[in-house]
């Protein structure tokens, strides 16, 4: 597994900085504050997502639970998500690249 490293200061990302992020679209470095975006693989991601909240939605609506478990359900599919997108950015090697500020 590779360690992804901000572009322009060259330190590692942690899997706190993923978790910081509301989606992976969203990332900055913890050290220099600057704003980056994946190089490619930003679909599969996605679909990740989609997956994890489909998965969320059918447990909810077609068993019947609580909407006290939709809450906690919701919240374990988040940090699922994190860990899942820092794990296969990792694992798929996938660059981070400086993120162009729009004016």
């Amino acid at each position: 597994m590779s360690d992804l490293k901000c572009p322009k200061c060259e330190n590692t990302l942690s899997l706190w900085a993923f978790a910081k992020a509301p989606s992976p679209r969203f990332l900055k470095c913890d050290h220099c504050k600057e704003r980056l975006t994946l190089q490619k693989h930003s679909r599969l991601i996605c679909y990740i997502a989609v997956v994890i909240g489909a998965a969320i939605v059918f447990m909810y609506e077609f068993l019947h639970l609580p909407f006290v478990y939709l809450i906690g359900m919701s919240a374990v599919g988040v940090i699922a998500f994190e860990i899942v997108t820092y794990l296969l950015t990792c694992k798929l090697g996938v660059g981070l690249e400086l993120k162009e500020r729009q004016r």
